[in-house]
């Protein structure tokens, strides 16, 4: 050990102990002389802007990502991600003015500085005053540093967020999830930060598809016969549409719609229109419940129109309630081109409310019922003999 107090720092540096000694001439503000704009080649600046647009992208995706994660790291149980966002956009364009590179929150940097006690917004300011007086004495504050002491906090954090990210969340999360981090895992350590982000999201995104397609669509499916509507009717008229509700075929839809949901719905329908089925128990009149439907996809909207068309094949009628006339919905089926021609805008009946469209189809049978009375009592008085077609013709 009598070597160690004669062992010089230029040694240490030779040895690789202790970083390098970076020595410059050039101010701090140097790289403002090479800001000529009469020599730049803008077709250059063009070429680069699919890599600024992702640098833009990942400048604001990152912080809905990043801010909850370093809050539940912290055990910080209240955090403002709208006022992350509004601060790194006005550090981002002051940094763009003044000729300086992007900067946004690092994660592991965060975590590594708030852990070592700097959990005050005094230290954030006393950290920002540093790396000022660091920026205008230059690199030489490097060549001063131990390269273990580094390597070891380094070490430290990354131990400690491998072990938060893969040992702490063993068998509390679903395998895919898991799968996920790992995957994740491997590919920032094999590739780059970005690219991790880059297929957490793209699995974030097939796990959703996945989830959402899990969760059937159809809430619950009802008939006339014992979903009615609030209307007071006479007792025989109540015999009457009891007699015919299994005509009335009503189906609540809930969650979103999209191409991965779209198809069970279709595969419901078409199963309760096959010929074997429809023959025994034929439906009049097919309800759509849009009451809990989040949004809807031009999948999905292909979808109704394909029901659409085995509806009027089966001379029946195509109803979706409770939906507004200037909703998001129903703009979607409209600019698909679910009503095409006129045929489709008498099949294809909307309404506000499930009652409604109940009451609806009610007083249609009805309607047609009394037609129907009134047809069979004058045919003995009908000179002629002409048959009279009934608009609206039911099965009882």
């Amino acid at each position: 050990m009598d070597f160690v107090p004669s062992w010089s720092i230029e040694a240490a540096r030779n040895s690789g102990w202790v970083f390098g000694a970076q020595e410059t001439n050039e101010p701090w503000y140097g790289f403002y002389k090479l800001y000529n704009f009469s020599l730049v080649d803008w077709w250059v600046v063009f070429g680069e802007l699919p890599s600024m647009l992702a640098l833009t992208f990942f400048g604001v995706l990152h912080v809905p990502i990043n801010v909850p994660a370093l809050a539940v790291t912290i055990q910080m149980d209240e955090f403002d991600v709208d006022r992350e966002l509004v601060a790194h956009g006005v550090s981002n364009a002051l940094s763009g003015l003044l000729g300086s590179i992007q900067n946004y929150l690092v994660y592991t940097n965060s975590v590594l500085f708030i852990r070592a006690g700097a959990d005050s917004r005094v230290a954030g300011v006393m950290l920002a005053i540093a790396t000022g007086a660091v920026m205008m004495i230059g690199p030489v504050v490097i060549g001063w540093i131990p390269v273990c002491v580094v390597g070891s906090l380094i070490y430290l954090l990354g131990y400690e967020l491998l072990k938060e990210a893969l040992h702490d969340t063993f068998g509390k999360l679903k395998k895919f999830e898991y799968i996920t981090i790992i995957i994740i895992v491997i590919t920032m350590g094999a590739w780059d930060f970005v690219y991790g982000i880059l297929v957490g999201i793209l699995l974030a995104c097939v796990s959703f598809v996945i989830e959402a397609a899990r969760k059937p669509v159809v809430s619950g499916i009802y008939t006339g016969e014992y979903a009615r509507s609030i209307v007071i009717r006479h007792p025989k008229q109540q015999t009457f549409l009891k007699d015919v509700g299994k005509q009335i075929y009503i189906m609540k839809l809930q969650g979103s719609l999209f191409f991965g949901s779209i198809g069970g719905l279709e595969a419901k329908a078409r199963r309760r229109f096959d010929d074997s089925v429809f023959l025994k128990e034929p439906i009049r009149y097919l309800i759509f419940d849009m009451k809990k439907v989040l949004s809807i996809d031009f999948s999905a909207v292909e979808g109704f129109r394909r029901i659409r068309n085995l509806i009027i094949e089966k001379d029946a009628y195509f109803i979706i309630s409770s939906v507004q006339e200037n909703s998001e919905i129903v703009r979607a089926l409209r600019d698909s081109g679910l009503w095409e021609t006129e045929e489709h805008k008498e099949r294809i009946q909307l309404f506000s409310s499930l009652n409604s469209a109940l009451e609806w189809c009610e007083n249609t049978f009805l309607e047609t019922k009394l037609i129907h009375f009134l047809l069979t009592n004058s045919s003995s008085t009908n000179k002629q003999g002409k048959k009279i077609k009934c608009k609206h013709d039911i099965n009882v």
